[in-house]
């Protein structure tokens, strides 16, 4: 299961932050790789998984940018934008918690809610740093394309 930043361990907020694109990076491409879910079952439609993957192939640099875009964002900006203290602590416990149950029990209603608790804190990041909106664009169009139970 990858690793959100939800436990602090002596990070700083932007380091958190890194971590949750990271940690956003790696279940959105075993998603896209794979296109099951954790149980094995398929999680798309069929007719768009191709078309997915070949999109995510050039994902890779949004990534790298926006990380790199948060670690220059001012301390009084985070805190202005709920990224740091106890508001980031629970935005990334959210995740990290939502991101356990889909890995546990898979399905189409888990990663819809796994898929906006990612969009809730990217839409923060994207606000205070200016960047990672391929990222939110992509995640949306994995949303429209799953497959529903």
């Amino acid at each position: 299961m990858p690793d959100f930043g939800a436990e602090p361990r002596g990070r700083s907020p932007t380091d958190r932050l890194g971590q949750f694109l990271k940690g956003t990076s790696e279940v959105l491409d075993s998603l896209v790789r794979k296109g099951k879910d954790p149980l094995g079952r398929s999680i798309f439609v069929p007719e768009l998984l191709k078309p997915m993957q070949d999109a995510w192939s050039e994902l890779g640099p949004a990534f790298s940018v926006a990380t790199k875009a948060v670690t220059k964002v001012s301390a009084e900006r985070l805190i202005e934008h709920g990224l740091d203290g106890k508001q980031l602590d629970f935005k990334l416990r959210v995740v990290d918690w939502i991101s356990g149950q889909f890995h546990r029990l898979g399905g189409a209603k888990l990663l819809n809610r796994l898929l906006d608790a990612i969009e809730n804190l990217l839409d923060s990041i994207i606000d205070v740093s200016g960047a990672g909106g391929a990222i939110r664009e992509f995640k949306e169009g994995m949303k429209s394309s799953v497959q529903e139970e």
